[in-house]
């Protein structure tokens, strides 16, 4: 848990991968592969996306562009990867966003130096718009900004007003599928405290709190939001709507799933394609491993997936909602893993002498 924390400070959150295999398994998966220095020189962290085969044994380069550790990310309609690179002049913490167009693995647009930014980025529903955080402006407080993608023509501009961003943005954000809302955090202290931003009307409204809330993500449906929420002693993942968590007129529809005593989630909730689902993991010797909740108000318990060695991280639903990517280190090294949901059928995807980055799954290439 400590570790995937400082993993997440550093350099952002979650994204995966593609797969294939015989039968049971196939598609494919894009990983981060990190370069190997001699003698442990590593000036600059350099990462490479690595297209991986499973079903013919094949791993190969997908682009020769180096890149950061996290966070590679699909816009809805397949079209464009977008993933954080180093800055040109390799200064240490800072980076510079990449569009890369999927047909011909090139670059097409790049944001120039944006200072620092936890490389979480955000497209709309219709692939037109991307969020993304940086402190250009070199004063050490995150601003949101949004990304604009109009044919050949790219321009960005800040989210929030001045008086909104002259804060530390939380990297934990994301666009609702239907449009409507964008969840983000500010770290004025510490914990950061969440609110939504209503897309139509500019609105920027303060999510009630109550207990500590963190890790909003939304699902595949309308305004579906999950979020873990407790104290110390219990936490709970909550499965609600937009509309229920700012009203609070829907009690009997919200959903609470009580997590292991003392247990805390080691990945963002990850919603199943259909909506129908969450996946996340625990850390913490006896109750870790992976989990799914059913998306229903009578169910209070999860279903344990796995329970393997390690920790496992970074999960990340395949398209048809049948297996799941996820990054662990129970081979002792960082590996590439593919889960069978309904069975727990784990296969290994990759062996080798690199640190593997994040998975993100292909559009387009199965499951």
């Amino acid at each position: 848990m400590i570790r995937w924390w400082f993993t997440v400070s550093l350099t952002g959150l979650v994204l995966a991968f593609t797969v294939t295999g015989i039968a049971l398994f196939s598609g494919q998966v894009i990983p981060a592969r990190l370069l190997s220095y001699p003698h442990g020189d590593i000036p600059r962290a350099a990462y490479f996306i690595h297209l991986i085969d499973i079903g013919r044994g094949l791993e190969a380069p997908y682009s020769d562009l180096a890149i950061g550790y996290c966070c590679l990310n699909w816009s809805p309609d397949g079209r464009y990867l977008m993933a954080l690179t180093p800055a040109l002049d390799h200064a240490p913490g800072r980076y510079e966003l990449t569009l890369i167009d999927h047909q011909t693995r090139q670059v097409i647009w790049n944001s120039g130096n944006i200072g620092y930014t936890s490389g979480i980025t955000a497209w709309s529903p219709d692939s037109r718009h991307l969020l993304y955080d940086s402190n250009v402006r070199g004063d050490g407080d995150q601003a949101i900004h949004l990304l604009t993608v109009d044919g050949d023509q790219f321009t960005t501009a800040p989210l929030l007003p001045e008086s909104v961003s002259n804060n530390q943005i939380a990297n934990a954000r994301a666009w609702s599928a239907d449009g409507r809302w964008i969840v983000y955090g500010v770290r004025q202290i510490q914990t950061p405290i969440y609110h939504l931003y209503e897309v139509s009307t500019g609105q920027s409204i303060l999510i009630p709190q109550g207990e500590l809330l963190r890790e909003p993500t939304f699902g595949p449906q309308g305004s579906q939001i999950a979020f873990n929420r407790g104290t110390l002693t219990e936490t709970q993942l909550v499965l609600t709507d937009v509309d229920c968590l700012l009203h609070d007129q829907c009690s009997q529809s919200e959903q609470r799933v009580t997590l292991v005593p003392l247990a805390s989630l080691q990945t963002w909730p990850t919603w199943s394609p259909d909506g129908r689902s969450v996946a996340y993991s625990l850390g913490f010797g006896a109750a870790s491993g992976i989990y799914q909740a059913q998306s229903s108000p009578t169910e209070s318990r999860a279903r344990l997936v796995i329970d393997r060695p390690g920790d496992e991280w970074f999960l990340n639903w395949s398209f048809d909602g049948l297996n799941i990517a996820y990054l662990s280190n129970e081979s002792g090294t960082d590996e590439l893993y593919r889960v069978q949901v309904s069975t727990g059928t784990v296969q290994r995807l990759t062996r080798n002498n690199h640190v593997d980055g994040p998975p993100v799954w292909v559009p387009g290439g199965g499951s």
